[in-house]
């Protein structure tokens, strides 16, 4: 399980935020913060996550990175309480079977 860190650059006509919705749902958990940042908590790789990403957004126009952070410690900055105390947060770092 790692965090992962996701910006888009929104330079087309529009900003495809309600077709993201369900593509963050895919995560274990997320937050956003502004109006172009994410981060997720996440068992899928970088990959993964790209290929989701960009299905959503306008390629000739729009851009956008993600980048893993492997642990809450490598986080660094200054943001909205919210979000660092979503970062604080308590997680496991497995998932449990539903036959455990």
């Amino acid at each position: 399980m790692s965090f992962m860190h996701i910006s888009i650059v929104w330079r087309g006509p529009e900003k495809k935020l309600d077709q993201l919705r369900p593509i963050f749902d895919l995560a274990e958990d997320w937050v956003m913060y502004g109006n172009s940042n994410w981060i997720i908590y996440t068992s899928e790789n970088l990959l993964t996550w790209h290929g989701r990403i960009k299905a959503v957004v306008n390629e000739s126009q729009d851009s956008f990175v993600i980048c893993e952070v492997p642990n809450k410690e490598s986080f660094i900055g200054w943001c909205p309480q919210y979000v660092v105390d979503w970062i604080e947060k308590p997680r496991t770092s497995y998932l449990l079977s539903p036959h455990s």
